[in-house]
C-alpha cells in the first residue's frame, strides 16, 4: 500500500510545472511548428490508424453527497497523454493553454450540469512530440445506483470514433486513477477507484471509453 506522503510526491511534480517555460528559443521553434503550412491543429495525429491517447487521474476529494438527487461532486487533476510527431522540438517545454495545437475532445459521459468552475490547466511537450493535458477540475456526476456506492467517471471523445481515437488507461489500472486517502464528505468516503477500458457502440459508431468506478463507503460516527 503506498502511503499518502508518497502519493503527493509522486503528483507534486505535475502540479510544480504549471508556469510556462521561458525557454524563447524552444517556443519560437514551437510558434514556428504551429504556424507553418505543415501543421494544422484540425487534423489528429496517427496518420492511418487510431491516436492513442492515455489517462490518469487523481480525485483530490468529494466536494458534495447528494442521495436525493443519485448524484457526487468531485474535484481531480486529470491528465491526458499523446504522442503528436509533428511537434518533435529540441527542448521540453510548459504553456499555460492547450490553444493551438491538437487535442482529444474527451469529456465526460455521465457529467451533469453544475455552475461554471474555473479550471487549471498546464500544457507538457517533450522533445519526441509527447503531450501531456493536464487539468485541475470540478465535476458534478451521475450515480446509478448511488444505494450501492458506486458511481461512474467514463471519459470518451465526443465527435472521433474508436477508428481515430483509443483511449487507454496510463502506467496500468492500479497506478492510473487514484484518490486521496481519508478524505470524508457528508460521511462519505472514496474506497476503492476500478478503472477498466471498454467500447460503446451508438447509433453514431463505436467509440473508445475508459470507464473507472467509484466506489464509496458511508461511515456513521
Amino acid at each position: 500500500m503506498i502511503n499518502r506522503e508518497v502519493l503527493l510526491l509522486l503528483f507534486l511534480p505535475l502540479v510544480c510545472l504549471s508556469a510556462p517555460s521561458f525557454d524563447k528559443a524552444t517556443l519560437n521553434e514551437l510558434d514556428d511548428i504551429i504556424h507553418g503550412r505543415s501543421y494544422d491543429a484540425r487534423l489528429r495525429p496517427g496518420g492511418d490508424g487510431p491516436v492513442t491517447v492515455s489517462l490518469s487521474g487523481y480525485i483530490l476529494h468529494l466536494d458534495h453527497v447528494d442521495l436525493d438527487n443519485n448524484e457526487i461532486t468531485l474535484t481531480m487533476y486529470f491528465r491526458q497523454f499523446w504522442t503528436d510527431e509533428r511537434l518533435k522540438i529540441s527542448k521540453r517545454v510548459v504553456l499555460n493553454d492547450i490553444s493551438g495545437i491538437w487535442h482529444p475532445d474527451t469529456f465526460i459521459v455521465h457529467e451533469k450540469r453544475m455552475p461554471k468552475v474555473e479550471e487549471e490547466e498546464f500544457v507538457r511537450i517533450d522533445p519526441s512530440g509527447e503531450v501531456l493535458y493536464s487539468k485541475k477540475i470540478t465535476k458534478k456526476l451521475s450515480c446509478v445506483p448511488i444505494e450501492d456506492t458506486t458511481c461512474q467517471l467514463d471519459f470518451e471523445s465526443y465527435g472521433f470514433t474508436a477508428a481515430d481515437i483509443n483511449y487507454q488507461i496510463k502506467e496500468g489500472a492500479d497506478q492510473s486513477f487514484q484518490f486521496a486517502p481519508d478524505r470524508v464528505q457528508q460521511g462519505y468516503m472514496i474506497t476503492e477507484l476500478e478503472p477498466k477500458t471498454v467500447t460503446a457502440t451508438l447509433n453514431t459508431g463505436t467509440y473508445s471509453r475508459v470507464f473507472v468506478n467509484i466506489n464509496i463507503e458511508q461511515f456513521n460516527d
